[in-house]
C-alpha cells in the first residue's frame, strides 16, 4: 500500500503543478485531483476484491459443504 500512496502523491503533485501553471481557480484543480484520486482508489479496490474474491470462494464452499 505504501507504494500506491507514493505514486498517487507524486501524480497529485505533478497534476497540481500543471494545473497551477495554467492559472485560474484552485477549486477546479482540487476537484480534478480528488476525482482522479477516487478513480485510482476505486480501481485498486476492484482489483484487490476481484483477486481475493476468487481465492476465497473455494474456502467458503468447503464451509457450506461441511454444514
Amino acid at each position: 500500500m505504501k507504494g500506491l500512496k507514493s505514486h498517487v502523491g507524486a501524480f497529485s503533485s505533478r497534476l497540481r503543478k500543471i494545473l497551477g501553471a495554467a492559472g485560474g481557480s484552485e477549486t477546479g484543480a482540487s476537484a480534478v485531483e480528488y476525482s482522479l484520486l477516487v478513480v485510482f482508489i476505486a480501481t485498486a479496490i476492484v482489483a484487490i476484491v476481484g483477486t481475493l474474491g476468487l481465492q476465497l470462494v473455494p474456502g467458503f464452499q468447503q464451509v457450506v459443504a461441511g454444514l
